[in-house]
């Protein structure tokens, strides 16, 4: 019998405000234990919250851990590793109810609301079968949203970073021009214009399940049978991140153990189709190496999916790039919109700005986009950015002509 144990140990510290006004301050601290056994080509699993004991959650799975299911596909490689990330100082929650604060008494027709968390990670995972992993480090998730008073929308504008390194009074002060331009409404005609999402990721929906293996080899997926080809434009690369503890991401290992090599793994290479992601289930399905894809929460089991998908940076700052276009709509709120099964996607946009030769002149009325996969990374592609809309965002923009309908 062979088994493994995911701990998590999280301390969290955050700050609430409502109505234009600091509301709450809380700290807790939270255990989750889970652990898989192996026995007779079975997995049997089981979590708890709180404190416990390996011998209780092994005789839980086996009171509670059900038939199990299959296990055939052996285990990640023995490994022995400790990482740390990064500390975030804690004087940042009194710095956002400052900040918050000021903000409100400079735009007193706006009512703010929004929280700020710092949150303290402690994971490991440990295995019968000569694992030993651990990891560590903080992270600062902080937003603020607001509503006109008088507006009849729940929100009229958002900001914020997720991020060990926040720039609070910084970000701050580089949304303020979009405070004053919600004073400065503009029309805006049925047409195919550029477009910048703030969330470049947000039109890419069904382009994910190509990357999966089982998807993929299964002919369920938007690109299946292209691997190796061309699809987009040289000027899209497209990698997942595995590791990356100024993002919030500290845990360098899969749920399964495995560790990558290569902490980024590129599944887009200068617009070619180049890898899949897998994990030890799938990968020996499909007779593939295990990319380090299984990811994991404490209290269900392995799931494929990919850790943080990014646009590799181009040449030209998001700024540089408007500063060539007679206009660009900059989406900062796009909820409610889905993609097809041909890749074609529509979205309502609720939060818009219109830009002109680089420069913000006001907001945008509420419309809908409509664009596919391959018109938006290929034949109507304007170029990638060299940084994140926000300065904390690890990815570049997508700057693509779209088809916006008033």
């Amino acid at each position: 019998m062979e088994h493994d144990l995911l701990s998590i140990y999280e301390k969290i510290s955050s700050l609430k405000a409502e109505g234009s006004r600091i509301t709450a301050r809380k700290n807790s601290e939270i255990q989750r234990f889970a652990v898989r056994r192996f026995e007779n080509g079975k997995l049997f699993q089981t979590s708890r919250l709180g404190s416990t004991s390996l011998e209780q959650l092994l005789q839980d799975s086996y009171k509670w851990g059900g038939p199990g299911t299959e296990h055939n596909y052996g285990f990640a490689e023995a490994r022995i590793e400790e990482r740390q990330g990064v500390d975030v100082d804690p004087q940042i929650l009194n710095h956002f109810g400052e900040s918050f604060t000021e903000l409100c008494k400079r735009y007193p027709q706006f009512v703010f609301g929004g929280n700020c968390m710092i949150k303290s990670t402690n994971c490991s995972l440990s295995a019968s079968y000569g694992l030993d992993l651990k990891t560590s480090g903080d992270f600062c998730d902080w937003y603020i949203f607001y509503q006109r008073k008088g507006s009849g929308n729940m929100i009229d504008g958002l900001f914020g970073e997720s991020t060990a390194q926040p720039g609070i009074e910084r970000t701050i002060s580089d949304h303020v021009p979009y405070l004053d331009a919600h004073d400065r409404k503009v029309e805006l005609q049925s047409c195919a214009m550029p477009v910048l999402f703030e969330e470049s990721l947000t039109p890419l929906g069904k382009l994910i399940e190509s990357f999966q293996v089982n998807s993929y080899h299964e002919g369920a997926a938007l690109y299946s049978n292209r691997l190796g080809q061309k699809l987009f434009n040289p000027k899209v690369t497209i990698y997942d991140c595995a590791y990356d503890p100024l993002s919030g991401q500290v845990q360098f290992f899969d749920g399964e153990g495995v560790v990558r090599r290569d902490q980024d793994l590129k599944l887009i290479d200068q617009g070619c189709f180049v890898s899949l992601i897998s994990d030890l289930r799938f990968g020996k399905k499909y007779g593939v190496a295990t990319t380090g894809n299984g990811c994991r929460i404490y209290d269900r089991g392995v799931q494929l999916g990919p850790h943080s998908l990014r646009f590799a940076k181009g040449r030209k700052s998001w700024r540089e790039i408007l500063g060539s276009l007679d206009r660009c709509l900059v989406v900062a709120l796009a909820a409610g919109g889905d993609t097809n099964d041909l890749g074609e996607f529509s979205s309502p946009v609720q939060i818009g700005y219109l830009f002109e030769r680089g420069n913000l002149v006001g907001l945008a009325p509420q419309v809908t986009l409509k664009t596919s996969i391959n018109e938006y990374l290929s034949s109507r592609l304007i170029d990638v950015s060299s940084d994140g809309f926000r300065k904390s965002q690890p990815s570049g923009c997508i700057v693509s002509e779209v088809d916006v309908i008033v």
